[in-house]
């Protein structure tokens, strides 16, 4: 089917175009970053952040107002290295930035937006 056959059909992601897991590398190359900063997910879609260089942290600054997230376990304070994964499955639409406090002013910030 030429693309002339194709105009007028919008396109709609099959169940198998959609992810129902992304990864987020924290500190990739030793670098103060989260590596993708900016995430659009769909709802139900779980993101996992996971350390290749210590010592960072996910620390949350803004949520909807619906939606809940703590970062990762503990205060503002604990941070962890190298090989360790954390997990969050995003339900209530909105934006949800976080940031690492040790790092956060070098710039070490990051969103997960769900649609």
């Amino acid at each position: 089917m030429g693309a002339t056959g194709l105009a007028g059909c919008p396109w709609k992601p099959s169940s198998s175009d959609v992810k129902s897991e992304v990864t987020v590398s924290v500190g990739p190359d030793g670098l103060f970053a989260f590596d993708p900063e900016t995430i659009s997910v769909s709802p139900e879609t779980t993101v996992v952040w996971v350390w290749e260089k210590g010592y960072h942290n996910i620390v949350t600054s803004s949520i909807p107002e619906d939606g809940s997230w703590e970062g990762t376990p503990g205060d503002a304070t604990i941070t962890y290295g190298r090989g360790y994964t954390y997990r969050k499955t995003f339900s209530v639409v909105g934006d949800y930035t976080y940031y690492c406090q040790p790092h956060l002013s070098a710039g070490m910030v990051g969103t997960v937006t769900v649609e």
